[in-house]
């Protein structure tokens, strides 16, 4: 319809137009049809420019990208007297690693990035840039671009996503954080995710500043009423190999045999008929639930099962309690793995049925109790979107 909307930051861009600060609006396009993508960038009007990034990138430099990929493919790198970790030998999947990484995209794009950021501060005079904050080599080699050539812009990173352990892009060292190349300020979308990159992840705090949760949806509506559990609600998120176990946990908890109504909301990027093509039509019955919108998702749910999603955080701030399924994974996936009061956790699949049943014989009192707690936690995991916390991004 010729509107736009940014999936990282949201209200702050209309927010620095309505300033009168003058914007440009770098896009990664991640998509196989790329031309279509293209031909969607050129009718909307955002009020300030919107670009891709490839646009401040050559021929030359395309073929540029395409022998340095190709050089270190065929050629390696050297891992010199090898790796150990925790006195244990792993040379041989740090080189395995390498060698998956030269062999993907991902290195491309990577020296893709390189080149786009060194032509764009040729071009364009940067005072401040924000971008979408993982902590990734794309990132940081557009980071040594701006210091090296840019050295009086401002760079701003935005945490984005819920944090949890298997994050290990979150988590540095001592070491690592003395040299790792990291912007000048990092805000996060609330006071649980600072914490977590300070105490736990190792980054400088005074690098750190809490900000808000530009790419949640605020929740106003009345809370979730206790009531006996019906509706289960799936979240699926991280790759298909997570698809499938979670198919064969609920097909052990439940077979053929559930009381319950099971809906299934898949990752839009991550195909459900792909996992059940490898899997096999699971015994249990569901509904795929990729019309409807997540909010339709939560009205109905009574109870949310997830093994890593930000789904989770939201549920829990509109008063739905939820139930982490641990399907073996080596680190814990969970955002919410500090936080018990109105969370449940099963590590077995005959663990399901129990956890639904204690939830359902709570007291009032109790319910409501854990409730509140949630919220209350909710609220310092996503700070609210309003014009004090977006002129924390302009005045960063």
């Amino acid at each position: 319809d010729g509107s736009y909307e940014d999936t990282y930051f949201g209200k702050l861009l209309p927010y620095i137009v309505k300033k009168k600060d003058p914007l440009i609006n770098l896009l990664f396009v991640n998509s196989p049809d790329y031309g279509a993508m293209m031909q969607r960038i050129r009718r909307v009007d955002p009020g300030f420019i919107l670009l891709p990034l490839e646009y401040f990138l050559s021929i030359f430099d395309i073929l540029r990208c395409l022998f340095i990929s190709l050089a270190r493919y065929f050629a390696g790198i050297s891992s010199g007297a090898g790796y150990s970790f925790d006195g244990r030998d792993v040379t041989y999947l740090v080189r395995m690693a390498i060698k998956r990484e030269f062999s993907s995209t991902y290195f491309y794009d990577n020296i893709r990035v390189y080149y786009e950021a060194k032509n764009l501060v040729k071009k364009v005079k940067i005072v401040k840039c924000y971008y979408p904050f993982e902590n990734r080599p794309l990132e940081k080699l557009m980071l040594l671009v701006f210091r090296k050539f840019c050295s009086n812009a401002r760079i701003i990173g935005y945490q984005h996503p819920s944090l949890s352990l298997r994050h290990t892009n979150f988590l540095l060292t001592q070491e690592e954080a003395k040299i790792t190349p990291l912007p000048d300020k990092i805000i996060t979308f609330g006071k649980i995710t600072k914490d977590f990159m300070g105490k736990i992840g190792n980054f400088p705090t005074s690098l750190l500043e809490e900000g808000c949760a530009l790419r949640q949806q605020q929740y106003s509506g009345s809370l979730k009423k206790k009531k006996s559990i019906e509706n289960l609600l799936v979240i699926l998120a991280t790759n298909i190999e997570e698809y499938i176990k979670v198919l064969r946990f609920l097909d052990n908890a439940f077979g053929d045999n559930s009381a319950h109504n099971i809906w299934i909301r898949p990752h839009p990027v991550f195909s459900l008929d792909e996992a059940i093509a490898i899997y096999g039509r699971p015994k249990f019955r569901f509904y795929k639930s990729d019309k409807e919108t997540l909010s339709d998702c939560l009205d109905w749910a009574d109870l949310v099962l997830y093994v890593h999603s930000t789904v989770a955080v939201e549920s829990l701030a509109r008063g739905i309690p939820v139930v982490y399924l641990n399907i073996d994974n080596v680190i814990n996936p969970d955002p919410l793995f500090s936080f018990n009061d109105f969370r449940w956790q099963t590590n077995a699949p005959d663990d399901l049925r129990p956890a639904i049943k204690e939830i359902n014989e709570l007291s009032e009192s109790d319910f409501y109790s854990r409730q509140e707690r949630a919220i209350r936690y909710t609220e310092k995991y996503f700070y609210p979107v309003n014009e004090k916390t977006l002129d924390i991004f302009l005045k960063a």
